[in-house]
């Protein structure tokens, strides 16, 4: 009798979390669609997004949408998609452009309490990103005593990266 272990299914812990969903491959010089849902899961707070995809001089992409702007508030429970056009203009596997997404509301908060210089040095908290392809949340280990409020043992939590990795382009 043969046993297969099937991997653990585990559930977005965050609050807010950004699922990327785009194809494994696209064809060279023609669109493709690059959707983002973001999910708000707390079940009492509302969150004020910003999104920036970050310019890089060497790009492969031509990307028609948002560049850099606000979402609506999203209320707790809510979900908002928000969709991009992508046209690559190099073939073989190409890195995507990296998201930077921000959750401001605790931002504002501190602007409330009339705490300019805590303003100016906290921006946001960065919000996870969900690569939908694979279904993968990019995780880093941390270790005892380095998780904030962790009494003993090892939590694991999503790395805050902006890069979802590579898509293989392919000739017409």
């Amino acid at each position: 009798m043969t046993s297969i272990n099937l991997p653990s299914l585990s559930p977005p812990l965050d609050d807010l979390v950004a699922l990327f969903d785009l194809p494994p491959t696209a064809r060279l010089h023609q669109p493709f669609p690059l959707t983002v849902y973001l999910r708000n899961y707390h079940p009492s707070r509302s969150s004020r997004i910003e999104l920036i995809i970050e310019p890089e001089l060497s790009s492969n992409f031509i990307v028609a949408g948002l560049r850099s702007g606000r979402v609506p508030v999203l209320l707790p429970g809510a979900e908002e998609k928000l969709v991009w056009s992508v046209i690559p203009l190099e073939c073989g596997y190409q890195a995507l452009p990296r998201f930077r997404i921000l959750d401001r509301r605790k931002a504002n908060a501190l602007a409330a309490a009339g705490d300019g210089g805590q303003q100016e040095a906290y921006m946001g908290d960065i919000v996870r990103l969900v690569d939908l392809r694979r279904d993968e949340r990019r995780l880093v280990q941390v270790q005892q005593g380095e998780a904030e409020g962790e009494e003993g043992g090892v939590s694991i939590r999503v790395a805050e990266s902006g890069a979802l990795g590579s898509i293989l382009i392919l000739p017409e």
